[in-house]
């Protein structure tokens, strides 16, 4: 049991919630059954009354068949289990491999109910710097992108799992990361986060070689593709599973579930 959450609250939470759908009794019992478990499973940022809440009303409404989005990094080059971003590759991505114990074991504690999809951030190809750095141009980091979700797509095929491009499950997604990226840089508070949050990454960025003039920039774009991803996941009545990032905490700017898997990779 995790201390941290009180449950009792939000078990009477999620009893309201379902009365308001009409969903059924039999549904809300069998997620209060599993969700402290799952919570517990999960890293830190799964970990609090709210969170859990939200995971809860997720798995309430997908009545047994539930959507899992696995937001993953392309196969960049690491070494010690950490990305060094020399180049990039065609095979299963690091994250990828890291990602597969924790959602087989998501998938044990939700009883296989639960449609998990994988999808490789293919829209990095689109940022120049990151291209540079690796000395490949956008073409061709598409087409290695490709080249992993057909590896990756082989590598889960046991599990029933699916493998996705980021713009193929969210086809306008460059639009709506561009209009919450106003949004977050039109208001002050956000834009002093969004200073923190380079301050965070400074290592990432240094490791990189992104040039001190963009990273503000890099970084407003990044965390506006959390909060993006979160807005999709809630329209969708989907959870998420994300490793560990300093932009964990922007989905809680939204109402997405979130399953923390606690690794790095950076």
């Amino acid at each position: 049991m995790n201390h941290a959450v009180n449950w009792k609250r939000v078990g009477t939470a999620l009893w309201q919630f379902a009365r308001s759908r009409a969903l059924s009794s039999d549904r809300v019992a069998s997620v209060l059954r599993i969700l402290p478990g799952l919570i517990t499973f999960c890293g830190s940022y799964s970990r609090s009354r709210k969170v859990a809440l939200r995971v809860g009303r997720t798995l309430i409404a997908g009545n047994g068949n539930t959507e899992l989005l696995v937001p993953t990094c392309p196969a960049f080059s690491h070494r010690d289990g950490k990305y060094t971003y020399k180049g990039l590759g065609q095979g299963v991505p690091l994250l990828v491999k890291l990602h597969i114990p924790f959602l087989q074991g998501i998938s044990r504690l939700l009883e296989d109910q639960v449609c998990v999809r994988i999808l490789l951030a293919d829209q990095e190809a689109s940022v120049g710097p990151l291209a540079e750095r690796i000395g490949i141009d956008e073409t061709e980091f598409r087409r290695r992108v490709q080249c992993s979700i057909t590896a990756s797509r082989r590598a889960v095929r046991g599990f029933g799992w699916q493998v996705e491009a980021m713009t193929d499950v969210v086809p306008d997604f460059s639009a709506r990361v561009e209009a919450v990226r106003r949004e977050l840089l039109a208001d002050e508070s956000t834009r002093t986060r969004i200073r923190r949050d380079v301050l965070a990454r400074e290592r990432l960025y240094d490791l990189i070689g992104y040039p001190k003039d963009i990273r503000f920039d890099r970084s407003a774009e990044t965390l506006a593709q959390y909060v993006t991803l979160g807005r999709f996941a809630a329209e969708r009545d989907a959870l998420i599973a994300n490793h560990t990032t300093s932009s964990l905490d922007w989905y809680r700017n939204t109402d997405a579930g979130l399953l923390h898997n606690p690794v790095r990779v950076y």
